[in-house]
């Protein structure tokens, strides 16, 4: 039993760092194409272009477990509302309105949110090793959200980008604590897929909305291929790829542990920006992805 438990843990873990690699580059995407293609666009395609991928490989489940997923609309409906549509559109209109950085902070605040929205959805209180996790790796990740000047920081007054991110960064946590509610009996792909399908149907008309008032309904830029390959990108490595992962993570080690792991999103999008972006790595990031890797350390429990 305990072997058993330990290699679920395990494959637990390694789904949530797979989903953490995904997201973290999904932040320095979404900026990076900020100019060239439209925020609903970029929502609503990465969810389309999932979802049409999914519904071949998911049917078979689909149909042996239609009898379970007729049971729970309301809750289906739920996750594409949150995780989907509300999640998307909110982080990418944090990469937009302010940086990669903002959009990465977007997850990290997630432990958070679902400390404080735990107890209405039923789930447990955090163990003291969690919350010594979040306390020491918070500081890390305000160190690199304010550039090392945390005075400066907080004398700057509200960003909008990071406003709207903590609301998807809440949004989020409603549907990380949702995914508990889900029967054992509903595979994580057929999850995936019908959540998907709802929040991409609830973005449809912002999309339309959008190119139909500005005429773009894709790309703007001329070049557009690299800008089609990073769509194609978002669509099948952090949305599908990505979200797959972190429902088998959450499903194996819970939604407080599965949630520490997202203070890594933004030490790993910081190094990938200065990668691939040509940005510099300075002495306040070194700082704060220290603190954040101390801060998951300390929440991995010794049996």
């Amino acid at each position: 039993m305990t072997s058993s438990r330990s290699a679920g843990s395990g494959l637990g873990y390694l789904s949530l760092s797979v989903a953490v690699l995904l997201w973290a580059a999904n932040a320095v995407t979404a900026r990076a194409v900020h100019d060239a293609v439209p925020l609903p666009a970029l929502a609503f395609l990465r969810w389309s272009l999932c979802v049409t991928v999914l519904l071949p490989i998911a049917w078979p489940r689909l149909r042996r477990e239609w009898g379970l997923i007729r049971q729970v609309p309301r809750l289906l409906f739920l996750l594409g509302l949150t995780g989907i549509a509300l999640f998307s559109l909110g982080l990418f209109a944090a990469a937009y309105l302010s940086s990669a950085t903002t959009a990465s902070l977007v997850n990290a605040v997630v432990p958070f949110a679902i400390i404080l929205l735990g107890p209405a959805f039923g789930a447990g209180r955090p163990t003291p090793r969690q919350l010594l996790g979040l306390a020491v790796g918070l500081p890390g990740v305000v160190v690199i959200a304010c550039r090392g000047d945390v005075a400066g920081f907080f004398g700057q007054g509200f960003d909008l980008g990071m406003v709207i991110g903590v609301g998807a960064a809440a949004v989020w946590a409603c549907y990380t604590l949702l995914l508990r509610r889900v029967p054992a009996g509903i595979s994580q792909i057929s999850v995936l897929t019908l959540s998907g399908l709802v929040g991409a149907l609830l973005m449809l008309p912002i999309y339309l909305a959008n190119g139909l008032a500005g005429g773009h309904w894709l790309i703007t830029a001329p070049d557009w291929p690299p800008y089609a390959l990073a769509i194609l990108f978002v669509a099948l490595g952090p949305t599908l790829l990505g979200t797959l992962c972190w429902n088998i993570g959450v499903r194996a080690v819970g939604p407080a542990r599965a949630g520490i792991a997202l203070y890594a999103i933004p030490a790993v999008a910081v190094l990938m920006a200065a990668l691939l972006l040509g940005e510099r790595l300075a002495g306040y990031h070194a700082v704060g992805i220290a603190l954040i890797a101390i801060g998951i350390l300390a929440t991995i429990e010794r049996r």
